[in-house]
Order: C-alpha cells, then sequence, then structure tokens
C-alpha cells in the first residue's frame, strides 16, 4: 500500500474518531425512531427489526465495542470495562440459576435459559454506565441512556422476557458498572490487578460446580488468561500506534476470538480456549 493511500485512510480515520460524538447523537436519533417503525410493521418485519435492535447488546456486540475502545482507545479503561462485563455476567448467571424463573411462552425468536433477570439489559447498563463513568461526556451518556433503553424494550418486544426482567436486570447492571469502575479506579498496583484476576477466576470456577453453566468457565478461563494485560501494561504502557495499525490489531483480534469461542464445547476445552482468548488480546496489543 502506497504513502498517499495510507495517508487517505488515516484520514477517513482520524475523522471518524474525531467525531465520535456526532456520530453518537445520530445513533441515539435513529435508534428509537427504528423501534417505533418497527413496532408497526407485520411479521416476520416486526421480529428481524427488534431483533437488529437486540444485537446491539448481544455478546458479539460487547466483543466489538470492547476490543475498538482497547485498541482504538484507551486499553486500560477497556480493560476495566471488559472486568466489569465479566463479574456482571456472573452476576446475572447465578441469579438466573437462584430464581429460576421460566420465560414468556411462544418467544418471537429461539432464546435458551432462564428469564429473570434479563442478561441483555443488565449486560447493556453494566457496560454503559461503565462507559459514562470513564468517558464523562454529554454524548456518551444520551447514547448510553437510549440504546440501554431499547435494548431492554427489545427483549420485551421479541417476549423473551418480562418486564420485570428488564427493569430488574437494569438496575443490577447500572450498579454494577458504576460501583466496580468507582472500585477498579482505584486500583493502581499491578499486583492487585493480577490478585483481582485469580480471585475472579477461582470465584467463577467453584460457581460453576454449583450451576454447571458453561458461560462460567468461559468467564474463568478469559480471567486466568487475561493476567498478561496488567503485566504488560505496567511494562510498556499506552503505547503509540498509528490508526491503520490500530484497525489492523482491532481485526485480528476480533476474528481470532470470534474463531476461538466456536471451536468447543467440553468443559475443559473452552477453559483452555477461553484463556487463549484471555492471551491473544494484550499480546496483539502490546507485542506483535
Amino acid at each position: 500500500m502506497n504513502s498517499s493511500r495510507i495517508n487517505f485512510i488515516n484520514k477517513i480515520l482520524d475523522l471518524i474518531m474525531n467525531n465520535i460524538d456526532s456520530i453518537l447523537y445520530l445513533i441515539s436519533i435513529l435508534v428509537p425512531i427504528s423501534s417505533v417503525i418497527f413496532s408497526f410493521l407485520p411479521d416476520p418485519f416486526y421480529t428481524k427489526g427488534w431483533l437488529i435492535l437486540t444485537y446491539l447488546g448481544s455478546s458479539t456486540a460487547y466483543i466489538v465495542y470492547g476490543l475498538i475502545i482497547y485498541y482504538l482507545g484507551d486499553c486500560m479503561n477497556a480493560y476495566k470495562i471488559i472486568i466489569t462485563l465479566m463479574i456482571g455476567g456472573w452476576m446475572n448467571t447465578s441469579l438466573k440459576n437462584i430464581f429460576k424463573m421460566p420465560r414468556p411462552i411462544n418467544p418471537k425468536i429461539h432464546v435458551s435459559g432462564y428469564s429473570f433477570p434479563s442478561g441483555h439489559a443488565e449486560s447493556s447498563t453494566t457496560f454503559w454506565s461503565s462507559l459514562c463513568l470513564l468517558y464523562p461526556r454529554k454524548a456518551i451518556l444520551i447514547a448510553s441512556i437510549v440504546i440501554s433503553i431499547i435494548v431492554s424494550i427489545s427483549r420485551v418486544a421479541l417476549n423473551v422476557h418480562y418486564p420485570r426482567d428488564v427493569i430488574f436486570g437494569g438496575f443490577i447492571g447500572f450498579l454494577t458498572g458504576l460501583s466496580l469502575i468507582y472500585l477498579l479506579n482505584k486500583v493502581m498496583d499491578r499486583n492487585v490487578f493480577i490478585y483481582i484476576h485469580i480471585f475472579l477466576s477461582i470465584v467463577m470456577f467453584l460457581t460453576y460446580q454449583i450451576y454447571n453453566d458453561l458461560m462460567l468457565i468461559k468467564f474463568s478461563g478469559f480471567l486466568l488468561g487475561g493476567i498478561l494485560h496488567p503485566v504488560l501494561y505496567y511494562k510498556y504502557g499506552n503505547i503509540s500506534e498509528g490508526r491503520i495499525e490500530q484497525i489492523i490489531k482491532f481485526i485480528s483480534s476480533f476474528i481470532i476470538i470470534i474463531w476461538l469461542s466456536s471451536l468447543g464445547h467440553e468443559v475443559g476445552l473452552v477453559f483452555a480456549l477461553s484463556v487463549l482468548m484471555g492471551i491473544v488480546i494484550p499480546v496483539i496489543k502490546f507485542i506483535l
């Protein structure tokens, strides 16, 4: 790729990054308008429309969000958000298995597991409240409120959750995001972060022994492998990179994570692959 093309791509990327607030404002307008339009459409367009909106709160979406911040923004902020989401996921999985409430009958999409509380609602408010605390900007606040509400409504619109599920899930997610980011911002020592990883990995592994939910094994393995982040971060700090290099690392990391997450279903293999996923992200960021 010649220098003129590289400069052109860099200008486009810089233009996008410098207008993030405008993009978020636009999203904050388009998302609720879309939800109103989808509400009046007949099936299957109703379901397909709400499915698009519910994807904003899917696990794949949070992988994208997290990796964008990690590679194109502040990797330490992204790291704290990822840890917070893991803890929030552990809480949601535990609460679902404690209450064991069934989902509504005749859901519009295929789902599994228990209904209360809503994982989409909880993870959305966890992520966006964390983002608001780390980046206190008006555009982020507005987008956070809009997206969290619409994702929660989408779960009811698709008849996979009751209103109580999304209300409680959203409340728990909000408290989780604000409290954990506040506490993680107080941690300055590399060894404390390492101890946090080990402790949480053990807790989630032991919780799996109680509820036998494979998601807990994924969290446990990822956190164990993720110990590498504080180790490398405190060695290299926030390294300076060009936009193209950041994009390449983001795309490479996303492809590898999605690929690894699709490989196994047995407990031992899932744990090993999850450990590898936790290792891959900081290796690509700091070493490659």
